[in-house]
């Protein structure tokens, strides 16, 4: 082996190219992976203070953490040297041999969180273990001081100034309210995975929530999501030879257009992992829609030597023996507990190509058993919202409904061979054109709600400003119920008959996870779920009359062929594809 050492030429030009980076600059470089925006900042310092053992955990942010985060906690605290060896990389107290690796049972463990930190801010940790009290300053990766400075038992450690000495880091930032809601998430993950530690975050000097501390999961849920949440709560237990589980469900009725209400905890750790996401689902995919998400959080214990944490600076993912027999665990637990809870129905989705050649549509026709309590009023498709000038799909204006498929999809004939109607599609359409037509009227009558919708969403509340201009478009009118909630009180008689809550709650759970959406783009959001919970749906029968009457009324649409989401509203089966189908 032959190991070449800087040397000079004749003219004094060093010869090698390879050396060794400074301290400061890896620290840079390690911040680069470890800490990417205040979230991850406030991530690994809840965790150093969680492994302190703390009970009580206080987090204050400004200006979405960019310019100050502080978290206190009341654990157990450190002496002046090692408050001063924490902020040297690759110094822990949670590892000292190669073994220690492969049972790893803290949540920070690699010694690279506070020397990153310091790095690219100025940081301050005052410290106390009950026999003496220090402070340790830091600015931007140059050792300042380490004084003794009285304080309570415990750790704080502020940090001011994020990436401001890193600019191209710092343009990478997305808005302050953005940034929040970031540091919001995580904050609301660490409560749920930590009932018995009372935590609270305050940003801009306003609390946005706050925890008891009780060792209750679900108390913990009302705090975060509001009563009519928490009350839907189911929660099971199940284990095999390997593994552990504690659930958490809400019941099918409330569900989500995104994943980002079903949480993964793994020996108490936050992990991300769309596999076990989808196991989750799929315990859930008779009782939703394929297109929504259940709320869900899933506690999963396991031996530390099948849970590899060392997989990425920031822990969030992890690598994990025997998954397979996880992923059956938690999809038969949760199918479990569903259909073991009453007054839940289970649903079957219903899959079609939409390509309208016979050769690739391919349609997989399923008994329904569950019975309809929707009553349909004839008299609720105005003719008069109905452009009249508009071209019908096909060459012939009337179609001939020849019956009901499934409680699903509506059969119809005509000269050009049979259609079949997708009934909450077709509907969709239908109720987002009138609901656009009245939307450009300047004025509505108001209808005052018997029962106040509340807005108890505390991420997306964090851009109530936003939100109250949004809905104001529509002109459903919001007000500041308090600190942690919106209300509405009255609705556009035009939108009366729509199921108000969830809609409501579809549109501002889009605009959080939507922020930087023109306008046009959340107004689009707003008719069309508006439409979609104005409209029929799979499983309600309806008559010939009622199928006639939807079809009738799609016909007369600007764009009939898709609903507002994009799907179709109808395939077709020509004559001539039939004939060749039956060898004709």
């Amino acid at each position: 082996m032959f190991i070449r050492i800087n040397s000079r030429s004749k003219e004094g030009e060093v010869m090698g190219k390879i050396h060794q980076l400074d301290s400061h600059l890896t620290n840079m470089i390690a911040a680069g992976e470890v800490v990417e925006r205040p979230m991850g900042v406030i991530k690994e310092l809840v965790e150093n203070a969680i492994d302190a053992k703390a009970t009580v955990i206080d987090v204050h942010i400004i200006e979405g953490g960019l310019a100050s985060m502080r978290v206190v906690d009341n654990g157990e605290g450190m002496d002046r040297e090692d408050a001063t060896m924490a902020f040297l990389r690759h110094s822990t107290s949670k590892i000292r041999t190669e073994e220690d690796l492969w049972t790893i049972n803290s949540l920070g463990f690699r010694g690279e969180a506070l020397p990153s930190i310091a790095s690219v801010s100025e940081c301050v940790c005052i410290t106390n273990n009950k026999k003496e009290a220090t402070k340790v300053t830091i600015h931007y990766g140059k050792f300042i001081e380490a004084i003794p400075y009285d304080s309570e038992i415990g750790t704080s450690i502020e940090v001011k100034g994020l990436f401001l000495e890193t600019p191209a880091r710092l343009k990478h930032m997305k808005s302050l309210p953005y940034e929040q809601a970031l540091v919001v998430d995580v904050m609301q993950r660490f409560a749920i995975s930590h009932p018995n530690i009372a935590f609270s975050l305050t940003a801009d000097d306003k609390q946005i929530f706050a925890t008891s501390g009780n060792d209750d999961v679900v108390e913990v849920i009302y705090r975060l999501y509001g009563k009519d949440i928490a009350k839907q709560t189911i929660t099971i237990s199940n284990n095999d030879n390997d593994f552990s589980l504690y659930v958490v469900l809400v019941k099918p009725q409330i569900s989500r257009a995104t994943r980002k209400d079903m949480f993964v905890y793994l020996n108490t750790r936050m992990v991300k992992s769309t596999r076990i996401l989808r196991a989750i689902s799929d315990g859930f995919r008779h009782f939703i829609p394929s297109d929504r998400y259940p709320i869900a959080f899933v506690f999963v214990n396991v031996d530390l030597k099948l849970v590899d944490v060392n997989v990425h600076p920031s822990k969030w993912e992890v690598r994990l023996s025997k998954e397979k027999q996880l992923f059956d665990l938690i999809e038969k637990t949760v199918h479990q507990a569903l259909v073991q809870t009453p007054q839940i129905k289970q649903t079957r989705a219903f899959k079609t190509s939409y390509d309208t050649s016979v050769e690739q549509s391919t349609i997989n026709f399923e008994l329904t058993t569950n019975q309809s309590t929707f009553v349909f009023e004839e008299t609720s498709l105005e003719s008069d919202y109905i452009n009249q000038d508009s071209e019908p799909i096909g060459t012939k204006n009337y179609f001939n409904v020849l019956g009901q498929l499934h409680k699903k999809y509506i059969l119809a004939e005509n000269q050009e061979g049979l259609f079949i109607f997708d009934q909450h599609a077709s509907m969709e359409r239908v109720r987002y054109e009138y609901f656009k037509s009245i939307h450009l009227e300047k004025t509505h009558n108001q209808q005052s709600l018997l029962v106040p919708i509340v807005i108890n969403n505390i991420r997306a509340i964090q851009q109530a400003e936003q939100l109250i201009e949004l809905f104001k478009q529509f002109q459903i009118h919001v007000e500041q119920f308090h600190e942690q909630a919106l209300i509405i009180r009255t609705i556009p008689q035009w939108i009366s008959n729509t199921d108000e809550q969830k809609a409501i709650n579809d549109i501002v759970e889009y605009f959080e996870n939507n922020q930087n959406k023109t306008e046009e783009d959340l107004r689009k959001k707003v008719l069309s779920s508006l439409a979609c919970h104005s409209s029929i749906r799979f499983n309600d029968y309806l008559s010939v009359a009622q199928m006639q009457q939807i079809i009738n009324d799609l016909m007369q649409c600007e764009q009939p062929f898709h609903c507002p989401h994009g799907r179709p509203t109808y395939i077709k089966l020509s004559s001539e594809d039939l004939k060749k189908e039956f060898l004709r």
